[in-house]
């Protein structure tokens, strides 16, 4: 061989042409085929392929070949050697342990076949075959038109027949639909023989309700639960019969489904009767708990009905008993909650015995899984684990609230909860079982621990309810002494308590056993902690309480200090995690209650001050760090209210609002001149803020001291802003706007200017403002810290402006104007910079446009307050205003021509929108003129849009939305006008006129999207025209449906002359165009208004021989030029006009026969169809498989 060709230019496989792969190695050897095509050899040269044996290098492609077929039987030899050795190795599995490793044996001589057959040859039944949707469609239209015959048919034997000729029928019925579906079955006729076998299990059902009915030896006397009990487990045992003489799979899986439904009738009726000495309810209750058992057991039989042979067979069956199983279980549950509701213990025993059943269910599914993993077996055990949980806790649930007492309430689902997951954990980590055993288990212990979860969210809620009594003990009327108790120990309190240590010791151990104590010391530690604090309250007085709060916090801040050097990885984290909740909740249980004793508030404050500073020299992160200060800040600002009251108490009546000031005030400094970290600063120093912002928006009680402590606020906010960080020197700027109004409000109302409050206030904006301006140019420092100074100046004058508003527009609208226009004022100045506004380059002048919005605000205030109702006083002057600004932009030169672009689009929109909008109400000018410019701003872009848009680039869209907008809303205006008036007429015909108007409107708009496809191809062209073409579709349909224009054909045809005039002109311009999108909805518009028009009867005549001309001869347009969408459209509208002329000879056909029969005679037909095709369907794949064999 080579690898290059003549002259080396190519590699030889290049000239290899025609090339086939092997099927199996004897086509490697075989000396009769052509080993490029392996065609069958009638010379030295192939027929097929034309490649010439003749050469040299034949004889050596053979030997290769030869050699290649010898690796491949050689390979083939080592898969089986694999496979052999794989199924020895499981058979020896219990007795034989892994052989060291050893040096590998030479691979043998082939072997013969192994000893364990391949899958294929022990499943007869077909499991990769694709069935055709066709043959699956016509089966279940078959069988359901039989399924509907038969059941009818059966009705009118019992009306028309005696007993016996009923009893006749019903026999014959259901031994020929069992035999018809065994008899396919065995023909291999699979799918139709499973679609009978499906309608001869409704047949059985409906058999046994028929042997009710026809009453033979007293059946039909009998109990009907316990009939159809024993009628359903018959039926089952029947259907189990028939699916394994009949190779069929559905009587199987619905016997699956029958027999535990039976089981459970039957059980529940014979434990009514067996229990009628018993009270009715209680008797009930136990007759459908048991029923429900029995059903869940027998669901785990019943699901092995079907034979090993047929694998899919029995899974599906598996799993429609295993669903049956679960809502008899879901029964059962429901059941304990009522089941013998004098007996304390019986719901336990009912739950435990449905958990068994649940676990007994999980160990069939581990015996048919085997080593399968499938997603559905997992799921299945997880219902099952978890099952069986929930089963046993719902039992001790309803016994512990038959017990009725408060301690058993909150303790002992807790402890039951708890051990059970205790011991799930226990077998899931202890079990050697693969598969579905520990994922039962799992789940099991999952679905225990939700439960343990809440029922210890629960305990925890009554065990805290000590706490809140103690820390909410500083409201009452008249506070404590220092010896009383703080908390009364409660029973319910003190079991919760004892039920969480209890579950934590448990817990503890079971961990212990299992070796992941360690691991787990994170979520065990913070629970101990906090049942230790839960629990103090109950300790006695409140000088004991707080000692040993004070004692808990501080000392575990000590050992958490010596104990952090000490620990070693995870042990630091699980002390952190112990220790935090104990330090934190102690601290806060301190100062909570300290609120209890009169003036007991500075302990309280004290103890968790001091546990927070000492905890901020202990932790490592400065997250925690932060937070904590930021806590203290909390506290101490909290504490105003006390520290006014003190204050009273010494004649300094200044108020809350004040002393929250001056402690918001006093820790500002504290943080300005401190040495603290910059996370430390920023969150105590944003506490602070938020404490000062919220004594200010709180209305003063004292006007000198609290406008003193707003100075104080202002110098330690510069004092801030000079020292501080970067975030800091921002907060001072966004809160001193706000001081500075605040105060001037403040120093108004003390001084008796009430009426100038909000003058004042927005001239203080004003200054702000012009200030922040000034000094804009000046200081690089200013200038990066005015969006600071106007963010607060926003803010504020927000506010200002609502408040006023709120207060002026309905008794003063002149001053609510005058707000609006100060208001703008002040965005005028925030927009500007110190390269003025229009020519700005600043991001800062698009707040102009604010400032547009508030004067227009106050144009239409003043408008509205002088009675002014023409809409062209409302929009024309803003639009004018709008052009002004995009010509002062252009001039400027420095701004984007789409900029102006969009502006002058804003200004035509603001113009002819609203005017368009009201133009079905009065003035028939407005309606010219608006809809005169709305056609011309749609269409002139289309003749000059290129030159307009290399002018001011966007534009011409611009224009283009701006006109299909007014046209849209002049023609939705019409449309409602339409709708009132076709509503005041009470159903008479409108007008003349009026019909005159719609008419010309859908002409008219029709016209416009046809010019508008004469231009040149370009976006605007195709929204020009679809708009167009859609608003006067909207409008003919809407005429039509209110039957607003006679005849409907006014609407219908022009606006079908110009879609198709549309499709016309594009399939003349493009060849490739389909018929479909351009000639199809106006040939649905053209005829279908018209065949809806014609009543039954055919009337107007004229209307009902001008559609079959009509669509006749868009038929024969159709064939002449061969365009498909008018062939379909005109010939189904022609058919269904015919079809409609002839229905009434139709019907009287029809009803001549039962309706029902026709159901019968069509599902026989249909289901002779399904046969013959996947007969058909058998031969053309026998046929495909014997031509792919041939060599």
């Amino acid at each position: 061989m080579s690898d290059s060709g003549v002259g080396g230019a190519r590699p030889d496989r290049f000239w290899a042409g025609t090339m086939r792969f092997p099927r199996t190695p004897a086509d490697l050897r075989s000396t009769t085929t052509c080993p490029a095509c392996f065609a069958l050899l009638r010379s030295t040269t192939c027929g097929t392929c034309g490649l010439d044996l003749t050469l040299p290098a034949t004889a050596e492609l053979a030997a290769l070949s030869t050699r290649i077929a010898d690796d491949l039987d050689a390979r083939a030899d080592l898969v089986g050697r694999i496979r052999r050795e794989t199924a020895e190795r499981a058979s020896a599995r219990p007795i034989a342990a892994p052989a060291t490793a050893t040096a590998p044996a030479p691979a043998p001589a082939p072997a013969p076949a192994p000893s364990i057959p391949p899958p294929a040859a022990t499943t007869p039944e077909p499991t990769g075959k694709r069935r055709s949707s066709i043959q699956i469609a016509l089966v279940v239209v078959g069988i359901s038109l039989l399924a509907v015959f038969a059941v009818f048919g059966l009705v009118y034997a019992f009306v028309t027949y005696g007993e016996s000729v009923r009893l006749l029928i019903i026999g014959a019925g259901t031994l020929a639909t069992l035999a018809a579906a065994a008899v396919l079955s065995r023909r291999g006729l699979t799918a139709t023989a499973e679609g009978i076998a499906a309608l001869g299990t409704i047949v059985l059902v409906l058999d046994a309700w028929a042997l009710r009915l026809n009453d033979p030896a007293g059946l039909g006397s009998l109990p009907e639960r316990g009939y159809w009990g024993v009628a359903l487990l018959i039926v089952g045992v029947v259907a189990a019969g028939w699916s394994r003489w009949g190779r069929l799979a559905s009587p199987a899986v619905a016997a699956a489904a029958l027999l535990p439904v039976g089981a459970g009738l039957a059980t529940a009726e014979l434990v009514a009767q067996l229990s009628a000495p018993l009270s009715s309810s209680a008797g009930g209750s136990l007759a459908v708990f048991l029923g429900a058992l029995a059903a869940v057991g027998t669901s785990g039989l019943s699901g092995g009905v079907a034979s090993r042979n047929r694998p899919a067979t029995r899974r599906a069956a598996h799993i429609v008993a295993r669903s049956v199983g679960a809502l008899a279980a879901t029964v059962a549950l429901v059941g304990l909650l009522d089941l013998l509701s004098t007996e304390r213990f019986a719901p336990l025993l009912g739950g435990l015995a449905l958990g068994g059943l649940a676990v007994a269910h999980l160990a069939s599914l581990a015996r048919e899984a085997g080593d399968r993993r499938s997603a559905l077996d997992t799921l299945t055990a997880v219902a099952l684990g978890s099952g069986s949980a929930l089963a046993a806790l719902i039992g001790v649930l309803v016994t512990t609230l038959r017990v009725d007492q408060d301690r058993a309430t909150v303790s002992m689902p807790l402890l039951a909860a708890v051990v059970i997951a205790l011991v799930g954990e226990q077998l899931w980590r202890r079990s050697s079982a693969p598969g579905v055993w520990r994922t039962g288990f799992a789940s099991g212990t999952i679905a225990a621990t939700a439960a343990a979860v809440v029922a210890a969210a629960l305990a925890g809620l009554v065990a805290a309810s000590a706490f809140a009594e103690a820390a909410t003990a500083g409201i009452r009327v008249l506070p404590g002494s220092v010896r009383g108790a703080v908390a009364t120990p409660e029973p319910a309190v003190l079991a919760a308590l004892g039920a969480l240590a209890l579950s934590a010791a448990l817990l503890a151990a079971s961990w212990t056993s299992v070796g992941r104590l360690r691991s787990r010391a994170r979520a065990l530690g913070p629970a101990l902690a906090v049942i230790i604090v839960l629990a103090v309250p109950l300790a006695g007085p409140w000088w004991l309480v707080m000692l040993l709060l004070a004692v808990l916090s501080v000392g575990g801040v000590i050992a958490l200090r010596v104990g952090l050097p000490v620990a070693r990885g995870d042990d630091r984290g699980a002390l952190v995690a112990a220790l935090a909740p104990l330090i934190i909740g102690s601290a806060f249980g301190a100062f909570a209650i300290g609120w209890a004793v009169q003036r007991g508030w500075m302990l309280g404050l004290t103890i968790a001050l001091l546990a927070i500073l000492l905890a901020r020299t202990t932790s490592p992160h400065r997250w925690a760090r932060g937070l904590g200060l930021g806590i203290a800040a909390a506290l101490v600002v909290g504490v105003a209210d006390a520290v006014e009251s003190e204050l009273t108490r010494v004649g300094l009546d200044w108020g809350v609002p004040t002393v929250a000031l001056l402690l918001a005030t006093v820790l500002l400094l504290a943080i300005a001149l401190g040495r603290l970290e910059p996370v430390e600063r920023l969150a105590a120093g944003g506490v602070a803020l938020a404490g000062a912002l919220l004594a200010l928006v709180v209305e003063p009680d004292a006007g000198v001291p609290y406008i003193a402590a707003t100075a104080a606020l202002l110098g330690a906010l510069t004092v801030l802003g000079a020292r501080g960080h970067r975030i800091e020197q921002w907060a001072a700027r966004i809160v001193l706007p706000l001081v500075v109004v605040r105060g001037g409000i403040a120093l108004a109302d003390d001084r008796g200017l009430a009426d100038l409050t909000l003058p004042l206030a927005l001239s203080t904006l004003v200054i702000v403002a012009a200030i922040a301006l000034a000094v804009s140019g000046r200081q690089s420092e200013d200038a990066r810290l005015r969006l600071a100074t106007d963010v607060a100046t926003g803010a504020v004058g927000a506010t200002v402006l609502a408040l006023a508003l709120l207060d002026l527009t309905e008794t003063a609208p002149a001053s609510a104007a005058l707000a609006l226009l100060v208001a703008a004022v002040v965005t005028v100045l925030t927009a500007t910079s110190a390269d003025g506004l229009v020519g700005s380059s600043s991001p800062r002048r698009h707040l102009g446009w604010l400032a547009v919005a508030l004067a227009t605000a106050a144009l239409w205030t003043l408008l509205l307050d002088s009675e002014i109702t023409q809409l062209e006083a409302f929009v024309l002057p803003v639009a004018g205003t709008l052009l002004l600004i995009a010509a002062l932009i252009a001039r400027a030169g420095r701004g984007t021509t789409a900029g102006v672009a969009i502006v002058v689009s804003a200004a035509l929109g603001l113009a002819l929108l609203p005017l368009a909008a009201v133009s079905g109400i009065d003035a028939p000018w407005r309606l010219i003129v608006v809809g005169v410019l709305g056609a011309v701003l749609a269409v002139l872009p289309l003749a000059i849009g290129p030159r307009l848009d290399a002018t001011f680039r966007g534009l011409p869209r611009g224009m283009v939305v701006v006109g299909l907008g007014s046209v849209a809303l002049l023609t939705a205006a019409q449309v409602v006008r339409l709708g009132e008036l076709v509503g005041s007429a009470g159903g008479a015909a409108l007008p003349a006129l009026e019909q005159v108007r719609i008419v010309l409107l859908v002409t008219v708009l029709a016209a416009l999207a046809l010019l508008a496809w004469f231009a040149a191809a370009t976006p605007a062209r195709h929204a020009v025209a679809a708009t167009a073409a859609g608003l006067a579709a909207a409008v003919a349909g809407f005429a039509g449906v209110l039957d607003a224009v006679h005849p409907v054909e006014l609407v219908s045809a022009p606006l079908a002359l110009g879609l198709l005039g549309i499709g016309t002109l594009q399939l003349g311009r493009e060849e490739r165009a389909r018929s479909w999108p351009w000639l199809g909805p106006g040939i649905l518009v053209l005829l279908v208004p018209s065949l809806l028009a014609i009543d039954g009867a055919g009337e107007p005549l004229w209307r009902a021989i001008a559609l079959g001309v009509v669509a006749a001869l868009v038929f024969v347009l159709a064939l002449q030029r061969r365009l498909q969408a008018p062939f379909v459209l005109g010939g189904a509208v022609l058919l269904t006009h015919l079809l409609v002329q002839s229905w009434p000879l139709l019907e009287q056909v029809g009803r001549a026969v039962e309706w029902w029969i026709w159901l019968g005679l069509a599902g026989i037909v249909v289901v002779l169809l399904a046969a013959r095709y996947e007969r058909r369907v058998q031969n053309v794949r026998t046929v495909a498989r014997r031509i792919a064999d041939l060599r």
